[in-house]
């Protein structure tokens, strides 16, 4: 399933701000802005909204804009988009008062490769993490995640070179 626009879920922002605009004519950089989209696909979105050529740049009249982005509003791709990114913000708020809570040493935040738990492999094309619970694999899993935070460098040497650490 191709990707779905992000610019999608800012349309109705770029409708308030369009309302309030005391301008008639966007540039590309107004339509990065507005969407929140690099100058390339600000660019194609100029073209998509029917964009005219004013000298050597592209302009979009205000007003046409926001027809178009009303008539997206209302079109299925824009509800469908909306919904799933309800799920997914629902979905995240849960897991976040449902968080794991793992006992970890406090030695793991300042974890280097070179002392990695017992059953943590790092090499050539592979990371091993062998445990006994889930529990387990979370606080092998956060001591990883600290030792290439803070040993980035020696993480790429042992990769590179497949030589292995724990």
């Amino acid at each position: 399933m191709p990707p779905k626009p992000r610019w999608l879920l800012a349309i109705p922002d770029a409708i308030r701000q369009l309302e309030r605009l005391d301008r008639d004519l966007l540039t590309r950089r107004d339509v990065e802005r507005l969407f929140g989209v690099s100058r390339a696909r600000a660019a194609q979105l100029m073209r998509t909204f029917g964009a005219e050529l004013a000298g050597y740049s592209r302009v979009l009249r205000r007003t046409d804009l926001l027809r178009q982005l009303r008539k997206q509003r209302r079109q299925a791709a824009f509800r469908i988009e909306e919904q799933r990114r309800s799920r997914v913000v629902a979905e995240l708020r849960t897991a976040r008062v449902s968080g794991i809570r793992v006992v970890v040493p406090v030695e793991a935040v300042e974890a280097r490769l070179a002392g990695l738990p017992e059953g943590v492999t790092v090499g050539a094309d592979r990371i091993e993490v062998r445990f006994g619970s889930a529990k387990g694999a979370v606080g092998k899993l956060f001591a990883l995640a600290q030792a290439l935070g803070n040993d980035y460098e020696r993480f790429e040497a042992l990769v590179g070179k497949g030589e292995r650490s724990g």
